[in-house]
């Protein structure tokens, strides 16, 4: 992704192919590398990580999970649609910083109400 997303802190949490390795790092070291963040991607063919997307929030970055575009329920709020980039050709380019930034304000918005957490709590109880 660096090709794409430039340099910059990069984070795997523990080992996908080998699920008993956890996360190594100490939580205060993953809220530091979070609070210095201005977005935090994954990759995942799963449903939207609602732990991840409020961590993120809570730091003050924006959380995009990036998934293939048929991988996603048909009727997703603006807010959860802010929180999603689909990619079906294994590359992706970050969007300008204005546009990260009203994305941020608009999912920042629904989960101060608690709109966010409700939606993708539903999305994750139907898949």
């Amino acid at each position: 992704m660096t090709r794409q997303w430039e340099p910059g802190a990069c984070y795997l949490p523990g080992a996908p192919w080998v699920p008993v390795l956890t996360a190594a790092l100490p939580p205060a070291a993953v809220s530091r590398i979070l609070r210095s963040a201005t977005t935090r991607v994954w990759r995942g063919n799963e449903g939207i990580d609602a732990g991840r997307v409020i961590e993120s929030i809570e730091h003050g970055c924006l959380p995009i999970h990036v998934t293939k575009a048929a991988r996603l329920p048909p009727r997703l709020s603006d807010a959860v649609r802010a929180l999603v980039m689909t990619d079906d050709s294994g590359t992706i380019a970050p969007p300008d910083p204005d546009v990260l930034r009203s994305r941020l304000d608009l999912v920042a918005g629904a989960f101060a109400t608690g709109a966010l957490e409700r939606e993708l709590t539903t999305i994750s109880d139907n898949r």
